[in-house]
């Protein structure tokens, strides 16, 4: 999908296109404001952890989450592309 709720319906994800790169967009509707997740230039395919706390995305074939509470980066996991059989 382009854009996901998250799991409580009060936020939204998506892949926002610079002219030069990727960055995972949030926007809060409880506020009615949205920002770039630092950290996550070249990210793509957002979704939710269930718990709403955490964001996965694709960077360069390498599975991040992104941590809402701490605001943090992970690799969570290299080679995307052989986990989903996409070479």
């Amino acid at each position: 999908p382009l854009a996901q709720f998250s799991p409580d319906g009060r936020n939204l994800i998506t892949t926002l296109l610079r002219p030069t790169h990727t960055e995972i967009y949030l926007h809060s509707f409880d506020s009615g404001t949205g920002q770039t997740l630092p950290g996550t230039a070249r990210g793509i395919a957002p979704f939710w952890h269930p718990d709403g706390r955490q964001i996965f995305y694709t960077r360069d074939s390498i599975l991040m989450s992104f941590d809402l509470t701490s605001s943090t980066t992970t690799l969570v996991q290299a080679g995307v592309s052989t986990i989903f059989g996409v070479d």
